[in-house]
């Protein structure tokens, strides 16, 4: 009876000792959890502050010069330079100045203060305004390239630049951005902007002048028709394919092909100054037609790396036109304009991209859609020795050593430690004998160093052993020679 007691008392501190284990083990699963959570945590706000560094570097000010398009020889008109975004307490700090060029030669240099005046100092919405009037002698084509200066962006000190009224780092911020800080203020300290006016005379003939064009079978595309010897408005044009309807202060082009090829288009037109050869034109232009199929793009991305895909089709250029949109679990999750695709997923899955040109969807050769099912894999572990080689020969005195982490494709973008718990490593001779002397464990930023040492009788010929490693669900195995020292090696 006082041994069945004797012994119940030890089943009590044996269910009690295996409830602390059991504890033990669900808080390193948390902590294990929470260290995840951290890192990913970290990672998105590290991505939220590049979008914000970047919006603000792309928010520099930016210069616009308007007015006619067209005019008559003689008349006069005024022409506006403006400079916006510059916030409320910013302003232009260098005078503006337009170079005036009459069909590529400079004719002209406008200089504020004798030909350029002030329209507006500064607005609510930030701008800062110019104007100077422009009275043409004489037909042509003239452009006005204005050139000015703010002070949006700019030196800090102690290592530091401003934009707006942010100050950063330098070398933080060309590390988030990837962009030359030099080349930031160098935008907010020379801005620029150009627009070309057409001149026209009573005396001059008619002209047409339309360029070869590209498109994709079945899309339309828009060519703009350059009109000189009078007015756009004044001129009625027959095309033998497509429309040609006014945009704007000018005429476009408007036409679509079902099949590919080289499809030529005429031009007839007339003005209504009367009948004569000076009233009449014709112009031919050639439209080059491809396969309305684009380009594939990747279908297998990692969690935490960088998604980049290029979307296109041969003979549709206007990148504006393209937009493209990233569904994952059915919902959206980043959508933009333009061919340049780039996402970085935080789990993993399927990633639906979906894209159009102009509105439409359109065939990808071999697949027949422009819809690609991307699939997002968990960052894999990688085994990486550093010091050894698979059937290399070392003496057995010899430290070998082993990074240990997980990342994708690239290992500069996103690599992680791995937690020791996830390691095992054993080092066998031929016989099964263990030779595993010492291990150590060091965690850095980006990997986990493994260290081990090793022991016990090896053989003057050299003796066969097999290094197994294991991280997460990767295993590998390293064969090698072992020798007493580095004098027995061959």
């Amino acid at each position: 009876m006082n041994s069945a007691r004797h012994y119940a008392k030890y089943q009590v501190y044996f269910f009690l000792y295996l409830a602390v284990v059991c504890e033990l083990l669900i808080i390193i699963v948390e902590r294990d959890d929470a260290e995840s959570a951290l890192l990913a945590e970290q990672e998105r706000l590290r991505d939220m502050v590049r979008k914000v560094v970047l919006q603000l570097a792309n928010s520099i000010p930016v210069a616009v010069t308007s007015g006619s398009a067209m005019m008559r020889v003689g008349e006069t008109r005024a022409i506006r330079f403006a400079v916006m975004g510059l916030g409320p307490d910013r302003q232009v700090t260098v005078s503006p100045r337009i170079t005036v060029r009459r069909d590529g030669r400079v004719v002209d240099t406008l200089r504020f203060g004798r030909d350029i005046r002030s329209e507006f100092l500064r607005n609510e919405n930030g701008e800062q305004a110019f104007v100077f009037d422009f009275r043409p002698g004489s037909s042509g084509r003239y452009t006005f390239e204005g050139v000015t200066g703010t002070d949006f962006a700019g030196l800090s000190g102690g290592g530091k630049i401003r934009i707006g009224d942010f100050e950063i780092e330098r070398a933080v911020f060309e590390q988030l951005t990837g962009m030359s800080a030099d080349t930031m203020l160098r935008r907010s300290e020379h801005v620029t902007s150009s627009m070309a006016v057409t001149v026209v005379s009573d005396a001059d003939p008619l002209s047409l002048d339309v360029a070869d064009a590209e498109t994709a079978a079945g899309f339309e595309v828009a060519v703009p028709v350059s009109v000189s010897g009078t007015d756009p408005s004044r001129v009625s044009i027959t095309p033998s394919s497509g429309t040609v309807i006014a945009e704007g202060a000018g005429l476009v082009w408007k036409g679509s092909f079902a099949e590919p090829g080289k499809h030529r288009v005429t031009l007839s037109a007339h003005d209504n100054r009367g009948e004569g050869t000076q009233s009449a034109a014709t112009a031919a232009f050639t439209v080059s037609v491809s396969d309305a199929a684009g380009t594939a793009v990747p279908q297998r991305v990692f969690v935490h790396e960088t998604f980049r895909a290029r979307i296109g089709v041969a003979g549709l250029t206007v990148s504006s036109k393209y937009k493209w949109q990233l569904l994952q679990d059915g919902r959206e999750v980043l959508g933009r304009s333009g061919q340049d695709v780039e996402f970085k997923p935080v789990k993993a899955g399927n990633l639906v991209l979906r894209a159009t040109y102009d509105g439409k969807p359109y065939s990808v050769k071999g697949r027949g859609s422009s819809e690609f099912v991307i699939r997002v894999e968990d960052t894999p572990y990688r085994i990486d020795p550093s010091t050894f080689v698979r059937n290399g020969e070392y003496p057995i005195t010899q430290k070998f050593e082993v990074e240990i982490s997980r990342y994708g494709r690239r290992r500069s973008e996103y690599s992680v430690p791995v937690q020791q718990g996830e390691i095992t490593l054993s080092v066998e001779d031929e016989a099964g004998r263990d030779l595993l002397d010492d291990v150590e464990l060091r965690t850095y930023p980006a990997y986990t160093l493994l260290i081990f040492s090793l022991k016990g009788k090896v053989s003057t010929e050299g003796t066969p052993a097999i290094v197994s490693i294991s991280a997460g669900n990767v295993r590998e195995r390293y064969p090698l020679t072992l020798y007493r020292d580095e004098t027995a090696l061959k």
